[in-house]
């Protein structure tokens, strides 16, 4: 018999295998750490809500199927919204049942919340998401790519062909120097531009007080406490995919913050960016720190969501823009919502997704 249910403890173990077949493509034994981190992530998150349930598919009470909601904190025009990320929405390829999809992912959209998203959805997912009354938000779905070191990039991208492996090797000492010239030559698209900003560290107090002030413009925007912007950075940190994630705040030499960014440097290969903070005027001082910052670490580029307000910004500093894969997919009743961010209207970065979560590639073993 098939049914669908909220998520329970009980359903813990069932759903993390599940991940391990459909998420991992792996037969192997369930780490007990992806099991203990599902529970966290989606039974004690600060936004818990009784209302809003990630939901489990059950044939003969075996789970078979699942769909994440994590409850986050919007607000529409200064006024509070209750919205859903759905994520981590896996069906058991085992399982003789078109339906159960979208069943599930309608059982999702039909509960409480005034609007629901996902920021990572494929092309499977996103025409369920379609068929049910979403909408793909467009430029959300693309990403933009800042090369910083084009030989040693360019290496990286070869190295992944056999054929031409180990002359990619060989090539890696003149590569450096090639990189180290360019960025030296003021007229290179690859050169390092100095700004005038002072770099800090960041605290979760002071990124809270950060996104506060500058998401006010904002017509949507995410609406943080201390607790809770400290329990998603507590679970970036521990994502350790890209390496360790840096939080930068940029300041006038009198103290006044122009920006901010939070990346993983991902040394040797390509970083990706999480969140970036900025206005119109200070974004092209913050994303130039941003990519030096990045030079000093060894990312070899940064990739990061587009973010429309800055698209002119980031054109002017040699990024190029490109589709991954993945789409924003939002449904909801209230055209205000939909709207603000097709106009880009909104502060909606990875951190306002599920991006920022191990279950987005991150890998899982016991003793973790």
């Amino acid at each position: 018999m098939d049914c669908i249910t909220p998520l329970e403890r009980a359903d813990i173990p069932g759903v993390a295998q599940l991940f391990q077949i459909v998420m991992r493509r792996s037969t192997t034994q369930t780490p007990l750490s992806l099991q203990t981190y599902i529970e966290q992530l989606y039974l004690e998150s600060p936004w818990r809500d009784e209302s809003i349930s990630s939901l489990v598919f059950k044939r003969d009470g075996r789970v078979s199927g699942f769909i994440s909601a994590l409850s986050f904190p919007l607000t529409l025009q200064g006024t509070r919204i209750r919205a859903a990320i759905g994520g981590n929405f896996m069906i058991d390829p085992a399982l003789a049942n078109p339906l159960a999809g979208p069943r599930l992912l309608k059982m999702f959209l039909a509960g409480p919340q005034d609007v629901s998203y996902t920021d990572t959805a494929n092309a499977n997912a996103r025409k369920m998401w379609e068929g049910l009354g979403s909408v793909s938000i467009q430029p959300y779905a693309l990403q933009w790519l800042r090369v910083i070191r084009p030989s040693e990039f360019a290496l990286i991208m070869s190295s992944q062909k056999k054929a031409i492996a180990g002359l990619a090797i060989l090539a890696k000492p003149l590569s450096y120097l090639i990189d180290h010239t360019l960025a030296a030559i003021p007229k290179s698209p690859f050169y390092r531009e100095r700004t005038h900003l002072n770099a800090k560290e960041m605290t979760t107090l002071e990124l809270l007080e950060a996104l506060r002030t500058f998401t006010a413009r904002y017509a949507l925007a995410p609406e943080y406490t201390e607790s809770s912007l400290a329990w998603v950075i507590k679970h970036a940190e521990e994502k350790l995919e890209y390496g360790p994630l840096r939080k930068i705040a940029l300041y006038t030499a009198d103290h006044i913050l122009q920006g901010w960014f939070l990346y993983y440097p991902n040394a040797g290969n390509v970083g990706r960016v999480l969140q970036l903070g900025a206005t119109q005027r200070t974004a092209r001082a913050v994303l130039s720190h941003l990519f030096s910052d990045a030079r000093e670490q060894g990312s070899l580029a940064l990739l990061g969501r587009m973010e429309p307000e800055y698209v002119q910004q980031l054109a002017s500093q040699n990024c190029v823009f490109v589709h991954r894969g993945s789409s924003l997919m939002v449904h909801s009743k209230n055209t205000d919502i939909v709207n603000s961010l097709h106009r880009g209207d909104a502060f909606f970065t990875r951190l306002e997704g599920d991006w920022w979560t191990k279950l987005q590639g991150d890998t899982f073993k016991d003793g973790e």
